[in-house]
């Protein structure tokens, strides 16, 4: 059978049967549902991850008053695994006319400890510094920070900034804290460091940032929430996430369809072939017929994967919708 003839054969079949129609939609809400469960499920530990960022269970610090050289500190930011780096060092205590029973404690902070803990606006010049958001609502209760991003004056400070330090297990070291924001030249009490991994622990890292000499009993490693645990198996838990095989049913379920298709065109098959139309033209229209009601369940399911994949999470919906893909790819090979 010529190739034209063949083609417009198959779009006839196609246009005087629902069953191709049927079989598009029952598809697509196959693809749909299983794409759903594994998107979900990858969304879910998506959020886990940053959380166990955002809460403080993958920053670490090593310890050592006045044995941390900040300029190696800083450098840490370099190797592979590390998104922040910085030091810290204790100041002393302030006192402010507006907190009369507080003494507020006073770091010097460097400016990738400042980076780390996302400070709102780093302080621009000497003399000014960053705040926890509990020291200026205390101050403030219902101000917030100027749109202009000019500083408040409250002597003996120039408030320029501030860092969110929330109650969520982490130590309350700094709470209720100032931070002095200084060059990283110099020697500091604390280094601290975020790994991008939240399953790598990167605290094999922090001892080069001892200065030759310092009191190994001084030394000290904190994780700085350890409340979520060390480490985040989230790789291990998604390569045994139970929708990670879905693609099987989907593939078995188009497959199904197709033998269906089949089946209750079984007469008209026979007819066909009495007539004269061969087993090779015979299977390279009904593979035609069963490829092109794939692409209409495809046309259909895609846009709603897409939607739910930007409902899920915004900032990763492309790497959602795109664990879809073997699921519409098993729909093709099954049917």
């Amino acid at each position: 059978m010529k190739l034209r003839v063949l083609l417009s054969e198959t779009w006839r079949n196609l246009e005087c049967s629902g069953r191709s129609l049927v079989a598009a939609l029952a598809l697509a809400a196959a693809t749909c549902g299983a794409a759903d469960l594994e998107m979900t499920s990858a969304a879910s530990l998506m959020a886990q991850s940053r959380h166990f960022e955002q809460a403080g269970a993958s920053t670490y610090l090593i310890s050592a008053p006045r044995s941390v050289a900040g300029q190696v500190c800083e450098g840490l930011l370099s190797s592979g695994d590390i998104e922040a780096s910085g030091a810290l060092r204790a100041e002393g205590h302030v006192s402010l006319a507006v907190l009369p029973d507080q003494s507020l404690p006073v770091f010097a902070a460097s400016p990738g400890l400042l980076r780390l803990l996302g400070v709102e606006r780093t302080a621009a010049s000497t003399g000014t510094v960053a705040v926890a958001e509990q020291v200026w609502e205390s101050i403030f209760p219902t101000v917030g920070w100027p749109s202009d991003g000019t500083s408040y004056e409250l002597p003996p400070l120039s408030i320029s900034g501030s860092f969110a330090w929330p109650s969520d297990g982490r130590s309350s070291t700094l709470g209720f804290a100032v931070l002095s924001p200084t060059p990283p030249t110099g020697v500091y009490d604390q280094c601290w460091v975020r790994s991008s991994d939240p399953e790598r622990d990167p605290r094999w890292l922090l001892s080069n940032v001892l200065l030759p000499g310092t009191n190994p009993s001084e030394v000290r490693t904190i994780q700085l929430n350890p409340t979520l645990g060390q480490h985040l198996e989230s790789r291990a838990e998604f390569a045994r996430r139970p929708s990670g095989l879905a693609f099987l049913p989907v593939g078995s379920f188009a497959a199904f369809l197709a033998a269906i298709a089949m089946f209750l065109r079984r007469v008209e098959v026979a007819g066909q072939r009495e007539v004269g139309l061969t087993a090779g033209s015979a299977a390279l229209m009904y593979t035609l017929e069963s490829g092109l009601w794939w692409a209409a369940s495809t046309l259909v399911s895609a846009p709603i994967v897409l939607w739910r994949a930007h409902v899920l999470d915004r900032s990763a919906e492309g790497d959602l919708a795109a664990l879809a893909l073997p699921l519409v790819a098993s729909g093709y090979v099954g049917a």
